[in-house]
């Protein structure tokens, strides 16, 4: 009995022992914030890179940018094929703000519009990037943010205005108007 108390003591006061403060202090490597994440030219860079990766989805350019303009044009008949009801709304002009594809592109865009805005406020902190290179990735993401603005302006009028990063849900904007 002896014996077994004196091994668990010994056991307890070698892991005791093992133990120290600084083996549990750890960084996350995943744990950076978008105010410090900029601050290279590769990091800038792949934040453009999102921008065009949000304009390729298929909320955009890859599915629903197709048929919300083409659907609303001349360039597709109905009666002809069968779509189903979102898609068929737009077709024949009875679209809503309840349609899913109307609200894909809409949000699709507006994903856009952040990631654009996360790297121009992004490119004030970034560091040993050459100006022309900066230049050129901001001017990138202004030239994304404005095509989305000007297509969700073609498409809807007036709407919400952002030209700085929307940090809590309280951030939301109301309608603009098509001349701001």
């Amino acid at each position: 009995m002896k014996n077994r108390i004196f091994k668990i003591g010994l056991l307890a006061s070698v892991l005791l022992a093992g133990c120290s403060e600084s083996l549990l202090d750890k960084v996350n490597p995943n744990g950076g914030t978008p105010e410090s994440y900029y601050g290279t030219q590769d990091e800038l860079t792949k934040g453009v890179n999102a921008v065009y990766s949000a304009m390729q989805s298929n909320s955009l350019v890859a599915r629903e940018f197709f048929f919300l303009h083409d659907l609303r044009s001349d360039d597709a008949a109905s009666g002809g094929g069968q779509l189903e009801g979102a898609r068929n709304a737009i077709l024949i002009g009875s679209n809503d703000p309840a349609n899913s594809v109307s609200t894909a592109v809409w949000q699709g865009y507006f994903i856009v519009v952040h990631r654009a805005n996360s790297v121009i406020k992004g490119s004030e902190n970034t560091l040993n990037i050459a100006d022309d290179v900066k230049a050129r990735l901001v001017a990138e993401a202004r030239f994304l943010r404005a095509f989305a603005y000007a297509d969700l302006v073609s498409l809807w009028g007036g709407v919400p205005l952002y030209t700085e990063v929307v940090t809590s849900t309280d951030g939301g904007k109301p309608r603009a108007t098509v001349a701001e």
